[in-house]
Formats: C-alpha cells, structure tokens, sequence
C-alpha cells in the first residue's frame, strides 16, 4: 500500500507519504526512498538527524518550480506565493 497525504501547514504544502514494508525503497524524486533523497538534478544525499532540517529544506527547495513549470493558476501572480 501507498498513500499520500496533502496538507497545509505553516503556510506551506506539506506531502506526507506513507509505506508498507514491501513498498519501502520504491520511491523516486520528490519521495525518495526512505533513507536517501534524489535531488531534482539526479544526485542524492542520506538522510541524517544532526542538521536541524536544512538539508532537507535545501532538497526541498530543489523541487521548486518556476513560474513556466507550476501547472497551478494564480489568481494574483505566481510571485505572490512564492515564500523566498
């Protein structure tokens, strides 16, 4: 089984995936495989608890989409929702 939660949090999109044993380490991009991230570009870094997040914030940021790739329509502009 596989399953992604879509929530808001803080102002932001969080993406929550969920995992059976037998579907562990099936995961590619965004998800990654549990203990390594694929950075958009292809290269990929382990998970570790001693950086306070920031490599995964970095990783997440990786993922950003520009204004030419978001599929998502803005009723203002796409700058307006852009948190940098």
């Amino acid at each position: 089984m596989f399953v992604i939660q879509l929530r808001e949090q803080h102002d932001s999109l969080n993406v929550i995936s969920l995992l059976t044993p037998e579907t562990t380490g099936q995961g590619h991009g965004l998800l990654g495989n549990i203990t390594t991230f694929t950075y958009r570009n292809g290269s990929t870094f382990i998970i570790t608890t001693d950086d306070n997040g920031q490599a995964q914030f970095v990783f997440g940021e990786t993922w950003r989409l520009n204004k030419n790739e978001t599929l998502f329509y803005y009723v203002d502009t796409y700058e307006q929702h852009q948190n940098l």
